[in-house]
């Protein structure tokens, strides 16, 4: 009776547990659809978009998705690949109250999408409106459609492709609200905008202004960044703050920065193959800018790194559909600038394709020229041989007879 008692009491407080989070999020979907849904639950701490990820399996895809807080509620949009399959909806780090204790959670959720390919979809899925917006419906149809948009309806024609519709936010009553634009909701937040106040004039640039680097491991480049001084009097005892021990600077500390002058700094990692996140703070007695850097080393451009039961594993881009690498196949008549992979439905291209340059053959036309040229060369040239060699023949005759009459 004990034991029923205690498996009974930890069914309950798994399922309060599980249930601390929850979405609306549908278990089936259009393939190409925009799905949006909504995160409830309490939530601590923000989330943003790298807390999202997508899963076929363990495989990590790549949806185009976005989460938002309007007001006090979150919404999530993606929009959806083209091909039907299971996934599942990955939301990390979750900071929230079970059972009145602060934890961490880890959401998953199934999802499918199955069917035939939407008539369209709409990017973003989700507005903090402050002003005028604009959104992207994609229509998969060969023909125009018409949709209605907003409360009161307006009549909106689609033509094929894409369609950029402003909406203009400015005069909604402020707070949330669901606006009707097709066959979507789009949950909305409308807030007055206020004047920004007055920056200060920045007195220290930098150009550019941060430093995001992709190196091949065993390989980089030399790396540098420029100091400007705007200002309109000498900068003095310039000092630079950052983590001495993955990076030097040369030069390391500078005396004095003429108005209008600038000066470039060279960035030596000190060691090769580990990545690094770091912010530069340059300052010069009340004057301050900041240059952030980020570093990463990959090992090559077929390898894409997944987490597979808690571990790391490598998985090849054969395991994935072309559009789920962000790439197209390239039809009979196009080639592909840019990287050319194997995937799941054919040779990926993750650049662009191009038609393919019409070949020319006129060098057919020369090479033909060429040879009747040698035909006619090598037939002149027998018969210019061939009459010479008669005439020397009979003239020999000649001569012999005459000397035979002679004697």
């Amino acid at each position: 009776m004990k034991t029923f008692v205690l498996t009974f009491l930890a069914i309950i407080v798994f399922a309060s547990i599980t249930s601390a989070l929850s979405t609306d999020l549908k278990p089936e979907y259009r393939p190409g659809e925009t799905i949006i849904f909504e995160l409830n639950g309490v939530i601590l701490e923000p989330l943003f978009r790298d807390n999202i990820e997508f899963l076929r399996g363990h495989v990590i895809v790549e949806f185009q998705h976005q989460i938002l807080k309007l007001g006090n509620r979150y919404f999530i949009y993606a929009l959806s690949l083209s091909a039907e399959n299971n996934y599942t909806f990955v939301i990390k780090d979750v900071v929230t109250l079970v059972n009145g204790t602060v934890q961490t959670q880890i959401m998953e959720q199934n999802f499918s999408l199955k069917g035939p390919l939407i008539d369209y979809n709409i990017n973003p899925g989700a507005v903090l409106a402050q002003g005028d917006t604009e959104f992207t419906l994609t229509l998969n149809k060969d023909i125009d459609q018409t949709i209605s948009v907003g409360n009161p309806q307006v009549s909106v024609i689609l033509h094929p492709g894409l369609n950029n519709i402003l909406i203009p936010f400015t005069d909604f009553a402020p707070g949330f609200q669901m606006f009707p634009f097709g066959m979507y909701q789009i949950p909305i937040y409308a807030v007055k905008s206020l004047p920004a106040p007055p920056l200060p004039p920045r007195i220290i640039y930098v150009s550019p202004e941060r430093l995001d680097e992709t190196f091949f491991i065993g390989r980089q480049r030399p790396l540098s960044f420029r100091v400007i001084n705007r200002g309109d009097k000498e900068l003095t005892t310039i000092v630079f703050s950052y983590n001495a021990e993955k990076y030097t600077l040369t030069p390391n500390n500078l005396a004095k920065l003429g108005v209008n002058q600038s000066i470039e700094l060279n960035i030596t990692l000190k060691k090769q193959n580990q990545s690094i996140i770091d912010i530069i703070r340059i300052t010069s007695g009340n004057e301050t800018a900041e240059f952030p850097i980020n570093i990463t080393y990959i090992e090559n451009l077929t390898i894409i790194n997944s987490i597979t039961n808690g571990t790391s594993s490598n998985i090849t881009q054969q395991n994935y559909y072309c559009e789920e690498l962000n790439g197209k196949i390239c039809s009979s008549a196009e080639e592909c600038q840019g990287q050319l992979v194997s995937s799941l439905n054919g040779q990926c291209c993750r650049g662009t394709c191009v038609p393919i340059p019409k070949k020319s053959y006129a060098w057919l036309g020369y090479l033909f020229a060429a040879l009747v040229l040698m035909i006619l060369v090598i037939i002149g040239g027998r018969y210019w041989k061939a009459k010479h060699s008669s005439k020397d023949i009979l003239k020999k005759r000649m001569d012999d007879a005459e000397k035979k009459f002679t004697s």
